[in-house]
């Protein structure tokens, strides 16, 4: 009886922590103009640790999913702006708002 007792507890506790260490969030954000705050379409996010990678859309929203807690930093890449490290940590869903800096360089035709 105490055997059987013993047991439930364990795979009680085990099925507790294994669900909170296995804890999965959304992350998402918008990617805008640091001068302008303009969204910023067709910049590529990096969330290299998990070798995950996603575009931005038109209104400059991107979206991770399941992403595991932990710290982790996020690249962010778009034609005629600098390139944007970004270290954030997750315990829960997370919003971003992530500002990009013009490289100031003007195209001649």
């Amino acid at each position: 009886m105490y055997l059987k007792k013993g047991y439930i507890i364990v795979a009680l506790i085990f099925a507790f922590t294994s669900s909170a260490m296995l804890a999965q969030f959304v992350v998402q954000g918008k990617v805008v103009s640091a001068a302008s705050n303009e969204p910023v379409p067709n910049a590529e996010v990096y969330l290299t640790s998990l070798r995950k990678s996603t575009v931005t859309n038109d209104f400059g929203d991107f979206k991770f999913q399941n992403i595991p807690k932990g710290t982790y930093n996020f690249t962010v890449f778009a034609y005629e702006y600098a390139i944007l490290d970004h270290e954030v940590s997750i315990s829960d869903d997370t919003s971003l708002h992530l500002e990009l800096e013009s490289l100031g360089v003007e195209l001649s035709e």
